[in-house]
């Protein structure tokens, strides 16, 4: 993907998609010839790539959730009460001392 800067009627800077990697900006003096690519780096390249999966990755993983929601119904979803007493407690603490509150 490439992003390109153009001019409007008005003046502004208004940027437009294209298919390379590169970012170029078009001066009110410059003419389309003259452009001077502007390149990303590996970094922004990967972070991009990054973006990309994310924005098609589901916020919701639906074959976790229908293999609890099996569990559940049939009664074989147990809950491991003394581990879920610690998470809580570690996360009291970790709010208490995030706070500064005395126990």
């Amino acid at each position: 993907m490439r992003a390109q800067l153009s001019r409007k009627e008005h003046g502004a800077l208004v940027p437009k998609v294209t298919e390379s990697i590169q970012l170029q900006l078009i001066t009110k003096s410059a003419r389309p010839s003259q452009v001077e690519p502007v390149r990303l780096s590996q970094s922004a390249r990967t972070l991009r790539e990054i973006i990309r999966a994310l924005q098609h990755t589901p916020d919701i993983r639906q074959q976790r959730v229908n293999a609890v929601r099996e569990k559940i119904t049939s009664g074989q979803y147990r809950v491991d009460t003394e581990h879920l007493v610690r998470l809580i407690l570690e996360a009291a603490e970790d709010v208490r001392s995030y706070y500064n509150i005395a126990a």
